[in-house]
């Protein structure tokens, strides 16, 4: 079967909140001292995100990329609004600007400090000193507060766990953790609270196979980080200063960038040649799949009132900042590249754009496209998502068929996997046409045995497997993702079966595959059977996957019950299928399995590929000592001291030379065991 590349996918949103219920944990002064921050840049081009208040002196913590322009630098002067309570716009009405002064050189730590010029106290601010995000812990609720974007600007809080520290989903993560406290685009620098304390800044929120993920740089790292700038005695040295000669700018009447409300991305992979082979939308109600294309486009909504649609409410969206590649934490304005509205290409729907660029995606790596947007007011958007593109060689796919062996290690059934010429996936439509290879086949068997051993088979000697077992109910379309086991065995060994009543199993053929497996990893379902008559028994119908713009199908698939017996009896020998036109088939010692010999080339290169060294002097012994030759009866073995001649062993102790492939045929033949088409198909077929 010929290989593909798979992409696993993942997408990362960049801060906002969606409101939930929960309970008022989070105090009215926590509210009062969360603020809006609103950056214009010396380019004509104005950001925004959020900010908490943690000095009565108006010292504001943020996240720096709230503050840094499109080219890096930092913007040394914002607008703050402040906090008119949950629901509400903040309030600017009282002009106030904040200087600022301290940010970290970092990228692994996204945060920034800020001083409004004001003589005013601040009554309401969150005091740091005692706050500790390292005591963390499952037990803790996490509750976030800032203005998102898809909220219309208004304040709006969530709650959620502490999960686990960052670092453990990925490195550059190791000053944040994670929680299931609900975050989206737009809220950068917000609070994060657990009681009274502050214990982070919301800065990624992460939609995966594995469901959401939600990501908060830590107080604690912040702290350090604050420590290591200004000494032990940071938060004098932070009161200690005072901002001067307060700068003479204008809050313009339309300061709020475009957003989306509900994220939505279209895929479009293409082959070497830039035509669409498949197409596949992601997004909330949309299940993250995995797919097998190295070479992808995008799409999306602009313009357009719809809550998965690019939008902004006071102008139009002029164009977008996009990059592509292995940073997950770089800055489109500043990395990567620009595309006016104008450039982008019509789609199919009303108000569906196409970036004309094709990406190639690294293998086994982590590639990012990350989005931001900018209104013809030249507001720009926080990133409105991070799109994780992971791909490998599809090679799942390569597998011909499973041989099932029972305890005593019998042969005792044989599952085949179609290819994709057999079972073509794709359907001529708009999208599709032709046989695009990414469907899939879910054989299930039904079996009296607690103890199953499955040796999977591929075009290709495989290096080891990684697989994933699990029991009960496991949907071929569920996409939460499943992390299993690595082994350099040719086999996976299936126990307590008659407990579990259903196995599911998923397959890769390589022991240094990605260990993660969706729905479409799924290649087999064992379903137990006390009172079967034989030890193994396929369904009577089989689960075909994978079309393009069809529903699954079901068929009935081959399957060869193994008769461990006659397979061991005939071990080694030829036979001639008597019943048909005699065609000869070789009884491999080694897997039991029969391989087609359909002329002397054929035999000749079966007999080569399967035989197995020798050096003279047991040659010499195999020629000359019956009872030793008797031992080895059915074997082909290959004089490497010499130039690698080939000789069968036959049931009489008789070393015959195979010169050629007419020899070898010739041979073969003479050597023969007829036998019927029943006791034929009792014996698995084997491919070389």
């Amino acid at each position: 079967m010929k290989k593909q590349l798979r992409v696993l996918l993942t997408i990362i949103f960049i801060l906002g909140l969606a409101p939930i219920n929960f309970s008022e944990a989070i105090t009215q002064n926590q509210i009062n001292a969360e603020v809006q921050i609103v950056c214009p840049d010396n380019y004509g081009n104005w950001q925004s995100g959020s900010g908490t208040f943690i000095s009565e002196k108006g010292i504001i913590l943020t996240n720096k990329h709230v503050v840094t322009d499109k080219n890096g630098e930092i913007i040394k002067n914002c607008f703050v609004g402040l906090s008119n309570g949950l629901n509400t716009n903040a309030n600017f009405s009282d002009k106030l600007i904040a200087q600022t002064k301290y940010y970290s050189i970092n990228s692994d730590l996204d945060v920034a400090i800020l001083y409004v010029y004001t003589s005013t106290v601040i009554n309401n601010y969150v005091n740091i000193a005692n706050s500790d995000s390292s005591i963390l812990n499952n037990n803790n609720q996490i509750e976030a507060i800032g203005y998102p974007g898809y909220n219309d600007m208004k304040l709006t809080k969530t709650a959620g766990n502490y999960v686990r520290p960052g670092n453990s989903y990925h490195e550059k993560l190791k000053n944040y953790f994670e929680a299931t406290t609900y975050i989206n685009h737009g809220n950068s620098g917000g609070g994060a609270f657990v009681d009274n304390n502050l214990v982070g800044l919301p800065t990624l929120g992460i939609s995966t196979t594995e469901g959401e993920k939600y990501f908060f740089l830590s107080i604690s790292s912040i702290k350090a980080w604050l420590s290591s700038l200004l000494g032990q005695d940071y938060l004098s040295s932070l009161l200690a200063y005072t901002p001067t000669a307060k700068p003479n700018i204008s809050l313009p009447d339309d300061h709020k960038p475009p957003y989306l409300k509900q994220f939505s991305l279209y895929l479009i992979n293409v082959d070497e040649n830039g035509k669409q082979i498949h197409a596949a939308s992601v997004g909330k109600e949309v299940p993250i799949s995995i797919y097998e294309f190295p070479r992808v486009k995008f799409s999306w909504y602009q313009n357009c009132t719809a809550e998965y649609c690019v939008t902004d409410d006071e102008s139009q969206v002029k164009g977008y900042y996009y990059y592509f590649g292995n940073n997950p934490m770089a800055n489109p304005t500043q990395e990567g590249k620009y595309i006016s509205s104008t450039q982008l290409l019509p789609a199919d729907y009303t108000n569906e754009v196409v970036l004309p660029e094709i990406f190639t995606a690294q293998e086994n790596e982590s590639n990012y496209f990350i989005l931001q947007a900018q209104d013809t007011n030249n507001n720009i958007s926080d990133k409105l998502f991070i799109f994780e593109y992971i791909y490998e060689q599809d090679s799942f796919k390569d597998i011909t068929d499973i041989d099932i062996k029972d305890y005593n290690n019998n042969l005792i059934g044989n599952l085949d996997y179609p290819t994709n010429t057999e079972i073509p996936v794709c359907l001529t439509t708009n999208y599709c046409s032709g046989n695009v290879e990414f469907g899939y086949v879910i054989n299930t068997i039904h079996t009296n045995q607690n103890v199953l051993y499955l040796y999977p088979n591929y075009t290709y000697n495989n290096n080891g497997l990684t697989y994933y077992i699990s029991y009960g109910e496991d949907r071929w379309w569920a996409n939460g993702d499943r992390e299993g086991l690595s082994t350099k065995n040719s086999y996976i060994k299936i126990d307590n079966i008659a407990s579990k009543k259903m196995v599911n199993v998923f397959i890769k053929p390589n022991l240094y595959s990605l260990n993660s497996f969706l729905g479409k990893h799924h290649v087999l379902t064992i379903n137990y059977s006390p009172t079967l008559n034989s030890k193994i028994s396929p369904s009577d119908k089989t689960l075909i996957s994978g079309k393009w713009d069809s529903s699954p199908s079901w068929v009935k698939l081959k399957f060869t019950e193994i008769d461990s017996k006659l397979t061991d009896r005939l071990k080694g020998t030829i036979l001639l299928q008597v019943e048909a036109r005699g065609e000869a088939y070789y009884v491999y010692p080694k897997d039991s399995k029969r391989y087609y010999m359909a002329n002397g080339n054929e035999a000749y290169r079966i007999m080569r590929y399967l035989g197995v060294g020798i050096t003279n002097t047991d040659l010499n012994k195999v020629k000359t000592n019956k009872s030793f030759a008797k031992q080895h009866s059915g074997k082909i073995f290959l004089q490497v001291e010499a130039h690698g001649e080939a000789f069968y062993i036959d049931f009489d102790g008789n070393a015959h030379y195979l010169k050629d492939g007419n020899a070898a045929y010739a041979i073969m033949r003479n050597l023969g065991l007829g036998i019927t088409n029943s006791d034929l198909s009792k014996i698995p077929e084997g491919n070389l």
